[in-house]
């Protein structure tokens, strides 16, 4: 879909972004606070270290190709 055609206003990249966190990163980290798949103790600290480290690949601006493939990893 080219949103910037039929959104000017919007960034269909942006909102790309936005979706690939979510998925990739805040849900997973959310799981891990409210599972046993860690102890307690470092459930927080992982999902805190996961969002952080994160945010760093999302603001890359050369964290993808110009045919919208990431580079590195993962």
């Amino acid at each position: 879909v080219d949103v910037k055609t039929v959104l000017p206003r919007f960034s269909g990249e942006r909102l790309d972004l936005i979706v690939d966190y979510l998925t990739y990163c805040a849900i997973p980290a959310f799981v891990l606070t409210e599972t046993d798949l860690l102890p307690p103790t470092s459930r927080l600290p992982a999902a805190i270290a996961i969002l952080l480290s994160s945010l760093f690949h999302v603001a890359d601006l050369n964290s993808k190709t110009e045919e919208g493939y990431f580079v590195g990893f993962p």
